[in-house]
């Protein structure tokens, strides 16, 4: 194999690694989308399931029956928990999904060599060096 040869073999693993990332941070996107509308869905939900369980916990106790009025209280406390668990868990695989594809974007523009995209290194300066942060000799 020439090095003409392998110099093609690798712009072609290159230009497919790039091909391959635009489409997953496009299916990315696509998916924030999707669960962005979920996550409005569910408050909304949240928002029926509570307003709904305060009007059937106080008629009862204005009317007296305490059993059905602590019953319905229960029954919506839960109802309300399970779907502020389900909320919670999506919201937590939104915030996964934006940290993955920051990261992605990064790499794609590194393979790009799109410098203005590449976020900036955060390089700790140490405190007790006496002129790190003038002369910058750590990062």
């Amino acid at each position: 194999m020439t090095a003409a040869d392998q110099l093609r073999k690798e712009e072609t693993a290159g230009r497919r690694r790039e091909v391959n990332l635009a489409r997953l941070l496009a299916r990315a996107d696509c998916l924030l989308t999707q669960a962005q509308l979920a996550s409005t869905r569910f408050s909304r939900w949240r928002l029926v399931i509570f307003l709904t369980g305060v009007i059937c916990a106080v008629v009862p106790y204005k009317l007296g029956w305490f059993h059905l009025g602590n019953a319905a209280l229960g029954l919506f406390i839960l109802i309300f928990l399970l779907v502020a668990r389900y909320h919670n868990r999506l919201e937590g695989r939104m915030h996964r999904l934006k940290q993955w594809q920051a990261i992605k974007g990064a790499n794609l523009a590194r393979l790009r060599l799109d410098w203005q995209q590449i976020p900036p290194r955060n390089t700790p300066l140490p405190e007790a060096h006496p002129y790190a942060v003038y002369l910058d000799i750590t990062g």
